[in-house]
């Protein structure tokens, strides 16, 4: 949002639902606003609990990393009119243990939408134009018969057409990409079905620039024959810069 910006922040003390808060920060002059955590959660959607399946039973205990949230999103007004359903500012968030991602009211934490299971170990979900896009790092790892370590699927991106779980699809783009976490992307989506989608495959060391499908540019963190990790990348939305890709095209 133009005023503000919600965040992440990670306490290094107190239990897992209390030390992960989600704060709405000043965008001016950096002081807090407004914050919440999980308990505050739990406690606004009673007797609807979509966060405590990793408490053990008969127990406050909780497993390890039960939630680990991985991303934050605001419904700005640039996309709110997109969404009947939804809001401006309210907030989608993805949780990385529970392969859940789920939209609330920040005023009242109520949670209006919660999906579980279309994608494993995600990672940022973003709202567009009339669409949630999600970089599902779908990490799975097992054995062949040999005994020999192997990844099942690679890393994807989805779309899940007005937050409706019955309109999932998967981009096939023309380039594979994979990662076990912290998979990062952003679409510019201009119309007309002109959509460009940038990719962060963080441990490959690669930023892919597409057009529709189709793998424009890309660029490896290759230094002296190691590949170190990117952990991110934006498009920069201007004109200058589309004709640049444009350019790129040629």
């Amino acid at each position: 949002n133009e005023n503000y910006l919600w965040v992440l922040k990670k306490e290094n003390f107190g239990d897992y639902d209390t030390s992960e808060n989600f704060l709405k920060v000043n965008a001016f002059d950096g002081k807090i606003l407004d914050s919440f955590n999980t308990k505050d959660l739990i406690k606004a959607n009673l007797p609807y609990d979509y966060f405590s399946i990793k408490q053990r039973d008969l127990s406050s205990v909780w497993d390890y990393e039960p939630f680990h949230y991985n991303d934050i999103d605001v419904l700005t007004n640039k996309f709110s009119k997109y969404f009947d359903n939804f809001n401006e500012g309210d907030l989608l968030i993805s949780s990385r243990s529970l392969n859940s991602i789920f939209v609330v009211d920040p005023k009242n934490l109520k949670v209006k939408k919660f999906l579980f299971g279309l994608t494993r170990r995600q990672h940022d979900p973003d709202w567009n134009k009339g669409y949630v896009s999600i970089y599902d790092n779908q990490t799975e790892w097992g054995y062949t018969s040999s005994g020999e370590e192997i990844r099942y699927f690679n890393s994807r991106i989805i779309k899940i057409n007005k937050l409706d779980e019955k309109n999932l699809e998967t981009i096939n783009y023309k380039s594979s990409f994979i990662s076990d976490a912290r998979g990062n992307h952003e679409m510019l989506d201009l119309g007309k079905d002109k959509i460009f989608s940038l990719i962060i495959s963080p441990y490959e060391g690669k930023l892919l620039l597409f057009d529709g499908k189709n793998l424009i540019y890309s660029l490896e963190n290759n230094q002296k024959g190691e590949v170190l990790p990117i952990s991110n990348g934006k498009i920069v939305k201007n004109n200058k810069i589309i004709d640049n890709i444009q350019r790129c095209k040629k």
